[in-house]
């Protein structure tokens, strides 16, 4: 059974051996195994957890951090954090929906579409184990202590196959996803897992992760005059096969500049928007359309006849939108962080 911490103390160590003991020793047979997870599903209080992610965007890999606490039923607070640990926006799920918190503009953007359900992220101890409990042709290996399991999940236009490793206790201890030619696109490395510990509720109140008003102002006035006075284009790593760069326009509205970066070929064309974010400092917008975790930062997707995607990023609010897969939109977004050359 799935008991407190990691790093279980000699008490801990020694209950757990007692249970166990009753139960005929450590569970190792897939039936048992899959009758234990789906009580830990059903029964887990909370948790708090710290992982390391490496994303792999056809051949450029980024690290990224997630920091997550849950509360049963359905709270949560995911700080996602750059390859230096900083947190660059946080999500919570509470009582009164869906938030996503944009430290840098002392921010709060709502959205009306459910999440994590809608598309569960391999950091998240609920996805591995519903993941597991789901699927059709489950591989399982119990070995040297520790619990492997291998399955296929749709991803997109493919089918990706998805392994995660638990620990003695079946706490996470690492999950990979590959792409149909066996090629790891992502891998999480469980770094501290700590389940049924006492989580505040205000942990999830959204007001509780925004600076004072008086801090937020003074902050959000400095970073806008910053960004006024050093405006410079980003451009993606990423670009889908066969689109080149047809132009970089720099354009000045309100005093303040912004850039329109147009790819495109004979059949497919990708629009990126990148201009200083002018909405009012602090406060709740509201947002109709789908949550989208690009691990590192957060960004909304809005169907129709031209699916966009739309996030921020240190004051600046960047638009993708084209005639491409939402999926490779997706690499594009995840890929903008070096200056027009």
């Amino acid at each position: 059974m799935l008991k407190g911490k990691r790093k279980l103390g000699i008490i801990m160590i020694a209950v757990l051996t007692l249970v166990l003991a009753a139960c005929g020793g450590t569970i190792t047979k897939q039936e048992d195994v899959m009758e234990e997870l789906g009580k830990i599903a059903q029964e887990i209080e909370s948790y708090h957890l710290e992982a390391q992610l490496v994303v792999d965007h056809d051949g450029l890999a980024q690290t990224y951090y997630a920091e997550v606490w849950y509360q049963k039923p359905e709270l949560y607070k995911v700080a996602l954090k750059n390859d230096s640990k900083e947190v660059s926006q946080i999500i919570i799920k509470n009582y009164d929906g869906v938030h996503v918190v944009n430290p840098y503009m002392n921010k709060v953007f709502k959205f009306s579409k459910d999440w994590p359900h809608a598309k569960g992220q391999l950091y998240l101890y609920q996805t591995l184990l519903d993941n597991i409990l789901q699927a059709e042709a489950l591989e399982y290996e119990y070995k040297d202590n520790v619990y492997y399991f291998t399955y296929n999940v749709q991803n997109g236009e493919y089918i990706a196959k998805q392994e995660v490793v638990l620990q003695e206790g079946f706490y996470p201890k690492s999950a990979i996803m590959t792409d149909d030619t066996e090629t790891v696109k992502i891998s999480v490395n469980f770094e501290n897992f700590e389940a049924n510990v006492k989580i505040e509720e205000s942990e999830f109140v959204v007001d509780n992760q925004l600076q004072s008003n008086a801090d937020a102002g003074m902050a959000a006035t400095a970073a806008m005059a910053q960004l006024q006075q050093n405006f410079t284009p980003l451009q993606p790593e990423y670009v889908p096969a066969g689109l080149t760069l047809n132009s970089v326009n720099v354009l000045k509205e309100n005093n303040m500049e912004y850039a329109i970066l147009q790819y495109g070929n004979a059949e497919h064309n990708l629009t990126i928007i990148q201009k200083p974010d002018t909405t009012e400092i602090g406060g709740t917008a509201m947002l109709d359309g789908e949550l989208v975790d690009l691990y590192g930062k957060v960004a909304m997707l809005t169907s129709g006849s031209v699916p966009t995607l739309q996030w921020y990023d240190q004051g600046i609010e960047f638009t993708v939108s084209g005639n491409i897969p939402v999926e490779e939109m997706e690499k594009v977004a995840a890929t903008v962080y070096s200056p027009v050359k």
